[in-house]
């Protein structure tokens, strides 16, 4: 029997979570920490729903993880959810479960998602900074990582638009994706459907003594990409690919080639992939009925759990 949780967190970069003494890795390790406090009989092994690259957020992600109790019965879903937060809490870590449900063992938090959806936050400026002056510009620092500044001027939102249809629906994203020696992929691999982005007028999350000064300099703007799955950095560079034509630094027509003639020898030179810290995962779906037990193991487990809640709690170090 499995357990999802929902989870968000802010992106972190490498060796920057503590947990159990020694420093993880990324968001997985300090939960996998957090989940030893349960003391299960065996070592948590989490699966998450997306893998995304160090500095993006996650507004909502998912994950699963088989834990097995000492009774053999699960562990109780508000149980799990309030260790782990009160074991976030201790190390001043910035992630929180926001839920947990047990699952059957055919969930999957990665294989049966059904589609994804990002968030890009951009803010334009307003007015032309000289280059000399770029580095002195004005930025929130509240926002600081939270959003892409961009203090070019330029910004078409009808190019803008019309970059977006042409990347939407199947193509093969040889272009978009990140080549590194370890994700080389035969084409069929590559090929994957985006279901829609939406681009929309944004806003500041400044405070408000930052707020106001930033809607003078900036036009926020928010990319919201949703599709099944994505290569490693698509979304990154479908944003890079957007902001180029909207400012143009490339056309349409080239954009037009990057699908039909998939290569990473196509992509521009003069492009450079969006910066991690302006990219969200914000939601991960499901169907439920993926999350459904059958009826005679769903009464076992509802009766199971009852009577391991109090259990847990005692084996609980205070």
């Amino acid at each position: 029997m499995a357990t999802q949780a929902q989870i968000r967190s802010r992106g972190i970069a490498k060796n920057q979570v503590a947990g159990n003494s020694e420093i993880k890795s990324s968001v997985q390790g300090a939960i996998e920490a957090g989940l030893t406090l349960l003391r299960p009989l065996n070592n948590p092994n989490l699966v998450i729903s997306s893998r995304t690259d160090a500095g993006v957020h996650a507004l909502n992600s998912t994950v699963h993880v088989d834990l097995h109790s000492r009774s053999g019965n699960p562990f109780t879903e508000s149980w799990i959810t309030f260790v782990l937060n009160k074991c976030f809490d201790r190390q001043n870590q910035q992630i929180r479960v926001n839920k947990t449900e047990i699952v059957p063992d055919t969930f999957h938090a990665r294989f049966s998602a059904k589609r994804r959806t990002y968030l890009y936050r951009l803010a334009v400026a307003k007015r032309t900074v000289a280059s000399d002056e770029k580095v002195n510009s004005f930025v929130p620092i509240d926002e600081i990582d939270r959003c892409y500044f961009v203090q070019d001027p330029k910004f078409d939102t009808n190019l803008a638009h019309r970059a977006a249809e042409l990347i939407k629906g199947t193509h093969d994203f040889r272009t978009f994706m990140g080549v590194t020696p370890q994700n080389r992929v035969h084409s069929f691999r590559t090929v994957r459907y985006i279901e829609s982005i939406d681009i929309e007028p944004g806003e500041s999350t400044g405070n408000i003594y930052t707020k106001s000064l930033a809607d003078e300099t900036y036009n926020y703007v928010n990319i919201r990409v949703t599709g099944r799955s994505f290569l490693n950095r698509q979304v990154r560079r479908i944003v890079a690919v957007i902001l180029g034509v909207a400012q143009k630094h490339v056309t349409t027509r080239e954009v037009y080639e990057m699908l039909t003639i998939p290569s990473k020898h196509n992509w521009p030179s003069r492009l450079e992939c969006a910066p991690a810290h302006g990219l969200y995962l914000c939601q991960v779906h499901y169907d439920d009925k993926d999350k459904e037990f059958p009826v005679s193991e769903s009464n076992r487990a509802i009766d199971q759990i009852d009577s391991e809640s109090q259990q847990c709690r005692n084996e609980l170090p205070h």
